[in-house]
């Protein structure tokens, strides 16, 4: 039988330690009356902190003794019952992230490369690390700009939904921002403008764009992120640091509108976004 003990150890020891990777770090050192600077103190606080191992009554642990089956079985049954607990935690907490429709649920960074002219002739764009810098040839005039995102309309059979962007700027080169609009292209049957705003931007700041009603995405459907710029001088530029849009999918079993059109979405580290 004591391929049986040396079993159990095993199982014992692996659930311990995985249950403490999601736990945490246990309470400070004393717990018991015999465990100061013992090389497992930690450890055996982490067990008594989380109601799994009580000790004796008056208040020691023996750490250096042998555990009976008996004992470990109760170990077990306990750490059996924190898991589950934890895992129902955990659910809670990610359904109310997932509910959210403030932040949104999913977050798709555009890449600086994602920036074009909008048929500007005097207008260009190039790229410079990890950002995108607009500039024109002649000074004196608006021009316009834009970033064609794909986003995913449906997912594990929900319908999306859009709840608004995020763009970081850098507009302290001599060219300034005067509007940023969010557009809403919705397949083959036209385009809607669902955000803008008109404000001058001279800063190096980020612009946070948040729809008061989130819109649907059907198949098929794009969202735009648009700005004019305005450039004084031939030699000025505008720098766009980042750039983001924010889904939710449904909340309850509303199904998605046709099928998920073939996106490839090119993610950056979330870093990008201050």
């Amino acid at each position: 039988m004591k391929w049986k003990s040396y079993l159990l150890f095993f199982v014992l020891t692996a659930t311990v330690l995985s249950v403490g990777f999601i736990t945490g770090s246990a309470s400070a050192a004393g717990c018991f009356t015999d465990v100061g600077g013992h090389w497992a103190e930690t450890f055996i606080c982490w067990l008594k902190d989380n109601g799994i191992s009580s000790g004796y009554p008056d208040g020691s642990y023996a750490p250096n003794s042998s555990i009976t089956r008996g004992e470990m079985a109760v170990m077990l049954q306990k750490i059996n019952n924190l898991a589950a607990s934890q895992d129902a935690a955990n659910l809670t907490s990610a359904k109310a992230y997932t509910d959210s429709q403030t932040t949104g649920g999913i977050t798709i960074n555009a890449s600086s490369q994602a920036w074009s002219e909008n048929n500007n002739s005097a207008a260009s764009v190039y790229y410079n690390y990890i950002y995108s810098a607009f500039l024109t040839t002649t000074g004196g005039f608006n021009y316009s700009f834009y970033a064609n995102i794909p986003v995913p309309t449906s997912m594990f059979g929900k319908k999306m939904y859009l709840d608004g962007g995020k763009i970081c700027y850098d507009a302290k080169y001599g060219a300034y921002i005067n509007s940023i609009s969010i557009i809403h292209i919705q397949g083959t049957t036209g385009n809607q403008n669902i955000y803008t705003d008109l404000s001058d931007r001279y800063d190096e700041a980020c612009v946070k764009m948040n729809l008061s009603n989130p819109v649907a995405l059907s198949a098929d459907d794009s969202i735009i992120l648009y700005m004019t710029v305005f450039f004084p001088f031939a030699s000025d530029e505008l720098r766009v640091l980042s750039s983001a849009l924010y889904l939710h999918p449904s909340l309850t079993d509303e199904p998605a509108i046709g099928s998920a059109p073939d996106h490839t979405v090119t993610l950056e580290p979330a870093a990008d976004l201050p």
